[in-house]
This record gives C-alpha cells, sequence and structure tokens, in this order.
C-alpha cells in the first residue's frame, strides 16, 4: 500500500461515533443498544475489533485525512481520533461549515495532490501532523 485517502472514515472510535452520530448506521446502531442495553458491553467488545483507531497506530503508509466539521454521519470527533492515533506521516484537511461531503472536489483535489507527491517520491514523506488550511 502507497498511501490512504481518508475522507470522513468510517468505523473510527466506534464508542464516540455511538455517542456523536445524530444521523446514518452508528446512530441505528446506538438506537438498537439503547433499547437492548443488556448487548451494549459485549458489543463494544466486539466492535474494537474493527475500530480503525487501533489499524492507525499499526499504519506505515502515509494518509490523507479529511473531516467536515458539520459530519453528521461521520462525527468529526472520530476522524481526530483517527489522525491523532495514526502512526505514519499524514495529513489533514478540516472544513469548517462542511458535512459528510468535507471538501468535495476541493477536498479530492488535495487527496489526489498528497498521492501525487507520495508517488512522485516513491513513498516520500508527507509533512507530519500537517493541517491544511482550507480555502
Amino acid at each position: 500500500m502507497a498511501a490512504v485517502l481518508a475522507q470522513a472514515p468510517f468505523l473510527a472510535d466506534l464508542p464516540g461515533a455511538l455517542t456523536l452520530s445524530r444521523n446514518g448506521p452508528y446512530r441505528e446502531l446506538a438506537d438498537l443498544l439503547a433499547r437492548d442495553r443488556a448487548r451494549r458491553e459485549r458489543a463494544l467488545v466486539t466492535l474494537r475489533h474493527f475500530d480503525v483507531v487501533n489499524f492507525a497506530r499499526l499504519a506505515h503508509a502515509p494518509a490523507w485525512f479529511s473531516a467536515g466539521l458539520d459530519d453528521d454521519v461521520t462525527p468529526p470527533e472520530t476522524v481526530f481520533a483517527a489522525h491523532n492515533e495514526y502512526a505514519a506521516p499524514h495529513d489533514i484537511a478540516v472544513w469548517p461549515v462542511n458535512g459528510h461531503d468535507a471538501g468535495g472536489s476541493l477536498d479530492r483535489q488535495g487527496a489526489l495532490d498528497v498521492l501525487g507527491r507520495v508517488l512522485e517520491a516513491d513513498v516520500g514523506p508527507v509533512n507530519p501532523n500537517r493541517t491544511h488550511p482550507v480555502p
């Protein structure tokens, strides 16, 4: 794998997502666990096996993350959780007034720019922990 391009990555910080999400699949799961409280702890133990944050700690490929601060499907806090734990060099674009689409075509262009740099340099470094300014 040469690089990771993660726009609003799904399945990150699952316990947080279940609390924060207002729509989409996280909300459906939160509603199910609210109705069947006895399953909650066992479900969270199982979900840890799929939590992207756990895999982020093992990463070797440079990554581009993106988060819309008004995302009601993939809460931005969950994107930051994965970004903050990412072990390899990584960038993030934060879109203050966007939702799940994040930066739309501008976001895609930023991701392609990162991918281009990585491929040109044969998996060269991305500026670690850099935040891209949003126009």
